[in-house]
């Protein structure tokens, strides 16, 4: 999938937005915040708005409404997170969830960058949820394998 300039600028200005706010925020993904540069954060929020947005574009029942400091509200109403991984990044990449985050939504993995990406599939919060999954930093990764195609994810 293709994002258009129009697009892209959408993701970009939603990202920008993410990263003003989260400046005073702990990071993410449990980084020491001196341990994270700021381009590296601004990358991560660029590339996870970008992909955020493809999810509405390959999905047309769902609205593009970007939201900032929602945490554990959906990204897209009701019950839809939208996680992207860079592949140039993470050269294996799952779909990442942590702990804390609501078991009852249902979590899109996107793996691409700037305006190219693919729906990997897609799983429930309670699925990926499972001490199997918890790696060493106490985020969980759910295999590829293991999800449910992209095209069995259906308004609810």
């Amino acid at each position: 999938m293709k994002l258009s300039r129009t697009e892209l600028a959408e993701a970009l200005g939603f990202a920008m937005a993410l990263l003003e706010a989260s400046r005073e925020l702990p990071d993410k993904w449990g980084a020491a915040r001196e341990e994270v540069t700021w381009q590296e954060m601004g990358w991560r929020e660029i590339n996870g708005a970008a992909g955020h947005r493809a999810v509405c574009k390959a999905y047309p029942w769902m609205p593009w409404e970007p939201r900032v400091n929602t945490f554990h509200d959906p990204d897209i109403p009701p019950d839809i997170q939208a996680r992207t991984r860079d592949p140039w990044n993470y050269p294996d990449p799952e779909l990442g969830f942590h702990e804390g985050d609501p078991e009852n939504h249902r979590y899109v993995h996107v793996v691409g960058r700037w305006y190219r990406f693919r729906i990997m599939g897609w799983a429930w919060g309670r699925e990926v949820h499972h001490p199997r999954f918890r790696h060493r930093s106490g985020v969980y990764y759910y295999p590829d394998r293991m999800l449910r195609p992209p095209e069995t994810l259906v308004p609810p």
